[in-house]
């Protein structure tokens, strides 16, 4: 494989990674506000929380829309510090 390839493979890595990372910290966060809120989350509705999205339709609509932002943008930035060291050629 060429370098680009590797390139290219290493970089969709760590977005599926990251996109993984986040779908999965939403999840934990929605879960824990549910149980803290002692309201409908992801404790109770659904197997494994899964029905949330259907539970949460009347819900505070910035802080729903903006918290997985500032998560998805969190994680995408975390990888942002790690250097990619480049073979010497």
């Amino acid at each position: 494989m060429n370098q680009t390839t590797l390139s290219i493979l290493s970089i969709l890595l760590v977005l599926a990674g990251a996109m993984s990372m986040a779908a999965g910290l939403i999840w934990l966060e929605r879960r824990l506000l549910g149980l803290w809120q002692d309201r409908y989350g992801p404790n109770r509705v659904g197997p494994f929380g899964l029905l949330q999205v259907l539970a949460t339709p009347f819900a505070d609509k910035p802080v729903f829309i903006i918290a997985p932002m500032i998560i998805i943008a969190t994680v995408l930035l975390s990888f942002a510090v790690i250097p990619i060291r480049r073979p010497l050629a």
